[in-house]
């Protein structure tokens, strides 16, 4: 049942990637997938994976811990550093 009660807020952030300021957008590559990260205010996680033509949920989650928090800044900024 907690992962149901998720529904809406990955809903939101979906909706909203675009238009809202505090969701941060970056790709990554793991095991040969790429993935789209989308984080909320630092606090909520969506990782979308890339298909051809779309975009598929595999998964929704919290952020709890400050540890957690540094390695998603490092990894979002490492991201950002090269393409710019």
């Amino acid at each position: 049942m907690r992962r149901c009660e998720r529904l809406q807020w990955i809903a939101w952030v979906i909706q909203n990637a675009d238009t809202c300021d505090e969701i941060d957008v970056w790709e990554n590559k793991r095991k040969g997938q790429r993935s789209v990260l989308l984080w909320y205010q630092e606090d909520f996680l969506v990782v979308l994976r890339v298909r051809n033509g779309y975009y598929l949920l595999k998964s929704g989650y919290c952020i709890e811990y400050e540890s957690a928090r540094r390695k998603k800044r490092k990894e979002r900024d490492a991201y950002f550093q090269r393409i710019t």
